[in-house]
């Protein structure tokens, strides 16, 4: 998979696509969240997103992509409906650095908008 590829499927909430492109060392900031060390903390948190996204049905927009040598900036919305409504919206800027296509670092910014 492309690095652009890898990282549309992780903002898209496809973690299980994207294991293997996650470095042993990755730092994951969610801003004003928290901070994720190492592969082991990074796969369990997606682990436990992904159970998440299990009772809500998901929509994922990416609006742009923005991309350099070594690193990709995805900025897109996520709608999340609980029987057929509404029930969040977030506003999302994630920014990916690459070292030979493995994620090194992400840096995620989330607008809570319902």
């Amino acid at each position: 998979m492309s690095n652009s590829s890898v990282a549309e499927s992780f903002s898209t909430g496809h973690f299980d696509k994207c294991n293997a492109y996650l470095d042993q060392d990755i730092e994951w900031h969610i801003v004003g969240d928290t901070t994720l060390k190492g592969y082991e903390e990074v796969a369990n948190y997606c682990t436990q997103v992904s159970h998440y996204f299990e009772t809500v049905t998901t929509q994922f927009e990416i609006h742009d992509m923005i991309k350099s040598d070594h690193q990709i900036v995805v900025i897109g919305t996520g709608y999340f409906y609980k029987e057929g409504i509404q029930i969040n919206k977030i506003d999302a800027c994630d920014i990916y650095t690459f070292r030979e296509d493995k994620i090194i670092n992400i840096q995620s910014y989330c607008i809570e908008n319902k």
